[in-house]
């Protein structure tokens, strides 16, 4: 019997877009880079030169979501 499937409101890392190490988890979240993404999008569309990133108390900083 295979795996039972595992559906994640928060595992956001890249890593679990391996398929084929990763065959049963389901994401209803983006993973990281593509929030990184829409930030990167906003700034330069707003051509914003300055930018708070806000973030709670054990979740990942805003600056990882680049650097990773």
């Amino acid at each position: 019997m295979g795996s039972p499937p595992v559906v994640s409101v928060s595992a956001t890392s890249s890593i679990f877009n391996d398929k084929e190490k990763y065959p049963n988890i389901m994401r209803i979240v983006s993973d990281d880079s593509e929030l990184a993404k829409a930030i990167t999008d906003l700034v330069n569309k707003y051509k914003w030169s300055t930018v708070m990133c806000l973030y709670g108390q054990g979740k990942k900083k805003c600056t990882e979501l680049f650097i990773s």
